[in-house]
């Protein structure tokens, strides 16, 4: 029915190469002449009452056919797809080849697929990455000075007084220190965390398709026009400020996409490899969360990005006692050699 040639090219892209049979392609004809003729009116004639010999007279034997391809493509393209394993990513290309009654339809489909992730050996890589565990990072005594805390409080007092806190609680300073804290925390283990992933990474061929960098890139650009608005800037004149064009910020942004892609795709990959599921009753407690936070949100959306972030930390958590576990085998012997 379909005879079909798969060719694999370069950025993660495949070109379908093939032809429907003519008997397959001329089925699609009694519906794309209904569809036109809901689309076009003609003097004398109700819309959908057209007859087709009418129609064909008046819109041209070309236009008819084309519409055929368009409903005897989209009807076959997601089983060429599910038939051949083809993991594909947005709106392909399509070029006919061959098209006229009577005849199969000849046709060539471009589209880009998932890129192939060909993990290293990342469990012994990560025991070469010199990535040692600050105490400070670790434990619960973070250095917080007097003019951090200092700084802090000078940028609450320029605040307006109905959306800052009271500057004369009496135990202000220490949940500020206790605030910084955390943040030196977080910004230390998120610093360990870039360094381990980076490194696989950097050991991880993979072929992006621009589609993947071209969402990201948007993603990117939305994310800094919700900062600039929760700032109470118009994004337009943030521009202006910067003296640069969107287009200018996407071509400035192009290696941190990539980089963005790359590490997704490869926790994504390392994730796989070792069967790790985000934890049912965990993501239960963090959709109900969100889902009162952001009731407008997308049920489904929202569950897949959860899952996701939870799936991540939990292959960030495995890499971090994959270094550690080398820190203490050095420690190890460290003692050892001082016996």
């Amino acid at each position: 029915m379909i005879a079909i040639e798969i060719k694999k090219l370069p950025h993660s892209t495949v070109e379908l190469r093939g032809e429907i049979a003519a008997p397959v392609f001329e089925s699609h004809r009694a519906a794309a002449i209904a569809a036109l003729g809901n689309e076009v009116e003609l003097p004398g004639f109700r819309p959908g009452y057209i007859p087709a010999e009418v129609l064909t007279r008046e819109l041209g034997e070309e236009r008819v056919l084309h519409r055929m391809a368009e409903l005897c493509l989209n009807q076959h393209y997601p089983t060429l797809l599910t038939e051949h394993k083809i993991d594909a990513l947005g709106r392909p290309s399509i070029t006919l080849t061959k098209i006229a009654r009577g005849n199969p339809l000849g046709f060539v489909i471009t589209t880009a697929v998932h890129p192939e992730v060909r993990l290293p050996d990342y469990r012994a890589l990560i025991q070469d990455v010199n990535v040692k565990v600050e105490p400070s990072a670790e434990g619960s005594t973070l250095t917080v000075t007097d003019d951090e805390v200092k700084a802090v409080i000078c940028d609450l007092e320029k605040m307006p007084a109905g959306n800052r806190p009271n500057l004369a609680e009496p135990d202000l300073r220490e949940k500020i220190k206790i605030g910084l804290q955390q943040e030196k925390k977080i910004k230390a283990r998120d610093k360990r965390r870039l360094e381990l992933i980076g490194k696989i990474v950097a050991a991880t061929p993979i072929e992006l398709p621009s589609i993947l960098i071209d969402s990201e890139l948007e993603t990117m650009l939305a994310e800094m026009k919700h900062e600039i608005k929760r700032m109470g800037l118009p994004f337009d004149q943030y521009l202006t400020h910067l003296k640069k064009t969107e287009a200018e910020l996407k071509k400035d942004w192009l290696v941190p996409a990539e980089r963005r892609v790359k590490t997704g795709l490869a926790l994504d990959a390392i994730a796989k490899h070792e069967k790790l599921e985000a934890p049912a009753e965990e993501l239960e407690v963090e959709m109900k969360k969100l889902l009162v936070a952001h009731p407008d949100a997308n049920p489904i959306r929202a569950h897949a990005y959860l899952a996701s972030l939870l799936i991540n930390e939990q292959v960030f958590q495995l890499l971090e006692s994959l270094a550690r576990s080398e820190e203490k085998d050095e420690s190890k012997e460290e003692a050892s050699g001082s016996d």
